[in-house]
């Protein structure tokens, strides 16, 4: 059974609204919504990338992020690209 909390938890681990999580993830936002809301299992690849990106997020980091997750010293950084 899945558990949506998984892919709730891995996009909050990393900061990011759901149409930025889907280019880290490689999926269409509308996917990432899907598999929140319950209503769409992920595939075993899927699920292993979103554990990967909890035990781990520091080295998924590299996309643009939301400055109210980082230490307000780099808050005035600019933004990484993908």
């Amino acid at each position: 059974m899945w558990n949506p909390s998984l892919a709730i938890r891995a996009r909050n681990s990393l900061c990011l609204p759901q149409r930025k999580f889907a280019k880290v993830v490689g999926v269409h936002p509308t996917t990432i919504a899907k598999w929140e809301s319950g209503k769409k299992e992920p595939s075993e690849m899927a699920k292993t990338l979103l554990r990967a990106i909890l035990a781990k997020p520091n080295l998924f980091k590299s996309v643009p992020y939301d400055p109210r997750c980082l230490p307000s010293n780099l808050v005035d950084s600019e933004p990484l690209s993908l």
